[in-house]
């Protein structure tokens, strides 16, 4: 078997912090390889990249969910107890339960909730000077999310939740306040869940049993149980978390049209460009700052 390449440094920890998601293409070209070792944390590490890499990943005979996760990231990105920690039939049954909600009838849903409320926004910033695009977004997709999960959302709500629920996915990168605000939201949006999931179980809030609230309240799991409230209320928020994050994207989007306006028209002209444009913009921006 080929040896395989390791980094003469005798720890990389303060270089992934340095080039961030560059880190393991530069050193794997520089080892022209696929694959190398080093020491990150002080503890031996394999990188790897490519589709062999990546199928390797997903091979539930080398690799397990349970406890890969930083216990930062399950405190304040995905809760604990979901879907994210979970292996084998487990993983499966409640996988299944998040496919169901992303039928094509349900994802055209959410997008038509979604442009609806941009539409309605825009007579607001038009009449500014100026807008913070992130902060405008996230605000955008929490309506439509909420309202496409089934979930009330009173007016007064928006900005507590919006704010929660941003806080979660801003908080994992950082330190600090940020961290410390991450985890607010994550208490502060498990509490609002958890009193969402009782009062569909109670039959104090009647909603569409199509919708992802009463998708996720009603589950069982492999065992044919009903989800611990607080483990739904967790799946909940896996739900509603991941919406408000595409924010991030369409500002990134708006970014790279700023620095690349020729493709302002193209991607006016051309159906098919939408689709690549999109996938370059997730590869090369970085979702998590620090």
């Amino acid at each position: 078997m080929p040896r395989i390449p390791r980094e003469k440094a005798p720890d990389s920890s303060l270089a992934l912090l340095r080039d961030g998601y560059e880190f393991v293409s530069k050193r794997c070209e520089r080892h022209q390889t696929d694959l190398f070792q080093a020491r990150l944390l002080f503890q031996n590490t394999i990188c790897m990249r490519g589709e062999a890499a990546a199928r390797l990943f997903y091979d539930e005979s080398r690799f397990t969910r349970e406890g890969a996760a930083p216990r930062r990231v399950r405190k304040v990105l995905f809760g604990e107890g979901g879907v994210q920690g979970l292996d084998g039939r487990a993983h499966r049954v409640r996988k299944q339960m998040f496919m169901s909600l992303m039928t094509p009838e349900a994802l055209n849903d959410l997008s038509t909730r979604f442009a609806e409320e941009w539409r309605q926004a825009i007579p607001t910033w038009e009449g500014k000077d100026r807008i913070a695009l992130h902060p405008e977004c996230q605000t955008l997709l929490c309506r439509a999310a909420c309202g496409w999960a089934g979930v009330p959302l009173k007016e007064s709500e928006v900005e507590q939740r919006t704010a929660d629920l941003a806080a979660m996915i801003d908080g994992v990168g950082g330190l600090g306040p940020r961290y410390i605000r991450g985890r607010f939201g994550r208490l502060r949006g498990e509490r609002w869940a958890k009193e969402l999931i009782a009062a569909v179980r109670d039959n104090r809030l009647n909603i569409d049993d199509r919708r992802p609230l009463s998708i996720i309240s009603w589950h069982r799991d492999e065992h044919g149980r009903l989800l611990d409230t607080p483990v739904a209320a967790v799946e909940l928020l896996n739900v509603l978390r991941p919406i408000v994050a595409v924010a991030r994207f369409i500002t990134f989007a708006a970014v790279a049209l700023w620095d690349h306006p020729e493709l302002r028209q193209r991607l006016q002209e051309d159906d098919d460009m939408i689709e690549p444009f999109a996938q370059e913009v997730r590869r090369y921006y970085a979702f998590f700052l620090l």
